[in-house]
């Protein structure tokens, strides 16, 4: 679906006015459809967040401006040259829902793996740092100490140009994994993972679900908004 010359949108466009739209559903409901629609079969929500998208050349992936993030509703201030394309054309935001984690430039990474740990040692007893081997790929991970269900997660918001903010909820943020040594259901581990700077971010998968994405290529804008995906 990216706008590479053979991509199924580019080959079609013409006859859905380049336009696509989907909501993906989360890990316990796989066995739910989710339907991927074109033109005017497209379900349009009364309210939806629009940021422009940006496509550079031999880069068939779409591309955001992104301004900041927050963690758990706080503003991190991050520096805009972790989200800024390169002269050379690398780096910048991409969101793509073929790739299934999602990736934060290593400077950036740091700074909310920072934010998100010290919020869940603030509002968490029974958490601690996973400090076995990564799993999956993935870095940060934090085991239960006991039975509790009081588990408390940050959510994620990315803000967008236009003021667009796609707020990620703490359970898609974090997937329970079975670890070794760790009681069922197993560890708590973030899907972010970290991306070098001339390999940019990549807004995946893992923190697009229970969202209706309206791609509007011929018009270069993203709609979004919060949707169960499931019914």
């Amino acid at each position: 679906m990216g706008n590479g010359p053979y991509s199924l949108i580019s080959q079609l466009g013409h006859r859905v006015n380049y336009q696509f739209s989907y909501c993906l559903t989360d890990n316990d409901n796989l066995a739910s459809p989710t339907f991927l629609s074109f033109g005017d079969y497209i379900i349009r929500p009364p309210f939806m967040y629009t940021t422009p998208i940006h496509i550079f050349p031999n880069r068939y992936s779409y591309f955001l401006t992104l301004h900041d993030i927050s963690v758990g509703g706080q503003r991190l201030n991050l520096p805009s040259h972790y989200f800024a394309t390169n002269s050379d054309g690398s780096g910048g935001t991409a969101i793509d829902s073929g790739t299934v984690l999602s990736y934060i430039v290593t400077g950036a990474f740091d700074v909310i793996l920072n934010a998100i740990t010290n919020y869940i040692s603030n509002n968490n007893i029974f958490l601690q740092k996973y400090e076995g081997d990564p799993v999956a790929g993935l870095e940060a991970c934090w085991e239960p100490l006991t039975d509790s269900p009081a588990i408390f997660l940050p959510t994620l918001t990315f803000h967008f140009d236009n003021n667009a903010d796609l707020l990620v909820q703490s359970s898609d943020l974090f997937w329970i994994y079975p670890m070794p040594g760790v009681d069922e259901p197993g560890a708590y581990c973030l899907t972010l993972c970290r991306s070098q700077p001339h390999e940019g971010n990549i807004i995946g998968a893992s923190i697009q679900i229970n969202q209706r994405f309206i791609y509007d290529v011929g018009n270069l804008q993203l709609s979004f908004v919060a949707e169960e995906c499931t019914i």
